[in-house]
Formats: C-alpha cells, structure tokens, sequence
C-alpha cells in the first residue's frame, strides 16, 4: 500500500487492516521509519519493502543527506530496524523511495511474489482520498490480503 507519507498511519486505523499482511515502503530516512513503525505499531503484520541495509548499499550514490528535525525511533520497530533508524540518524541519511529505478523495484516485486502487481506498476493510493473502498479493492486485486 502506499500510503502518501503520514497517511498510511490513518490507514492502519481501519479495523479491517489490523489483521491483514501488509507490505509498507516509504522513503528510507528516520520520517519514513517512523511512519512505518506507527504503522507497524497498529497493524503488527506489516513487514517494510525495500527499506533496508541493502537497498541503502546498493543505491548509495542515490542517498541524500537532511538536516529536519529527527523524529523519534518507534518502540514497535525491531532490532534491526532499530540499528537502521540510529545509523540513517546518525549520518543524517535519505534514499527517497522514487528515486530507485522502477525496473529494480518491478523486479523486487517479481521476487517477493508480486508479478500480477507489475502488470499495473502503478498502483497506489492519491493523498488525502484513502477509503475503505478503493484501498480493499487495491488489495483486492494485488492479492495483498
């Protein structure tokens, strides 16, 4: 699902959402961390989608730095996901998630079981119009659910 940033949180509030698999990516900075695990924190069945140590590594030629003001690491956020929070704090660290070609993120998709999402690499939701109806119907037709 992709949730425009702070939208995703007022997603994961849904009832219906609390108790389905649900793959979250955002930017990889602290903000996209910390919404992801706010996110985590209300649907604990969601798992982050290239927002690792290794998408960090491989496009690190993409990565920028910021100077905003860092939120805090969520505590629903695990060992590891912690240590990414700290070091993308540390080092004042972002890869935002639109720079990643879209051929790399098709074929993560392709890997992780998503080949009918990349007929329509597309999907998505508008920010500002998430709805029971058009995000069940999104998972509806990605098999997300």
């Amino acid at each position: 699902i992709w949730g425009g940033g702070g939208a995703a949180t007022l997603l994961a509030r849904e009832s219906w959402v609390t108790d389905r698999k649900i793959h979250y990516w955002g930017d990889l900075d602290c903000h996209g961390l910390f919404i992801y695990g706010n996110f985590k924190a209300i649907a604990p069945r969601t798992k982050k989608f290239l927002m690792d140590e290794d998408t960090l590594l491989k496009f690190s030629t993409l990565v920028g730095s910021y100077k905003d003001r860092l939120p805090p690491a969520p505590k629903s956020l695990d060992h590891g996901e912690t240590a990414l929070f700290n070091r993308l704090a540390s080092e004042q660290l972002r890869l935002v998630q639109e720079r990643i070609p879209h051929k790399y993120v098709l074929a993560k998709l392709e890997q992780h079981g998503f080949e009918h999402i990349c007929q329509d690499s597309h999907l998505g939701l508008e920010k500002g119009k998430i709805s029971k109806n058009s995000v069940s119907t999104t998972l509806d037709e990605t098999g997300l659910n």
